[in-house]
């Protein structure tokens, strides 16, 4: 639950960043579609590493800590949610080849807690609903969280004027959702090991019915 709904309030940032970025950049930047799409699919390459290196973060902390992974979500939401906050605001505020400095940084650490949150729920999960507990995962991120992001900033944004200052502003507004899936992954934590052990000894009564059965 608390991991599901963790990762739903992280996908709110995530999904208007990707909705509003561009537009931010045109109205701060004074760049045409064009010019906006082409920098932005540049700087997101470097985010393909992201999730490599999330999982490979998310994996050593578990090999340290009993419950690593969701600990990793947590803090890794907070310093996403820190990068995201400071290039919303310096939007307009700092040059164009600064902001892109800090768009690639954000890149590099957006996706990085995704892979993690994801492997939680096999870990949690006994291996014969391991099919459901990853929909309903993915059900709860995007029917529950992932649409009204954007939306919502652009409510806000006309409400403050629009232009660069109103989507700015606008675009912060959803900073604190991220925030509270960091307590929630935090929350996870406290119940993580319980939930694997249970999981775990779900399957070995799994094998031992299968094996008296066969």
């Amino acid at each position: 639950f608390f991991n599901s709904f963790g990762s739903g309030m992280y996908m709110v940032l995530l999904a208007t960043a990707q909705s509003w970025s561009a537009v931010l950049m045109m109205r701060a930047y004074d760049l045409n579609e064009a010019e906006a799409g082409t920098l932005l699919g540049i700087m997101i390459i470097p985010s393909i590493l992201s999730p490599v290196i999330g999982g490979a973060i998310g994996d050593a902390l578990q090999k340290r800590f009993v419950n690593g992974r969701p600990l990793f979500c947590g803090f890794a939401s907070l310093a996403v949610l820190l990068v995201y906050a400071i290039q919303f605001y310096a939007a307009g505020l700092v040059p164009l080849p600064a902001y892109i400095v800090i768009s690639v940084i954000v890149g590099l650490l957006t996706s990085g807690p995704i892979a993690v949150y994801h492997m939680i729920i096999q870990d949690v999960v006994p291996s014969d609903k391991r099919g459901v507990g990853a929909a309903i995962i993915v059900f709860v991120q995007y029917a529950l969280f992932t649409w009204w992001g954007a939306t919502l900033v652009g409510k806000v944004s006309d409400i403050l004027g629009g232009g660069v200052f109103g989507l700015r502003m606008a675009m912060l507004t959803v900073i604190p959702f991220t925030l509270v899936g960091a307590v929630l992954f935090f929350i996870a934590a406290k119940h993580y090991a319980q939930d694997a052990a249970n999981a775990d000894a779900q399957d070995v009564i799994i094998a031992d019915a299968v094996k008296a059965a066969s």
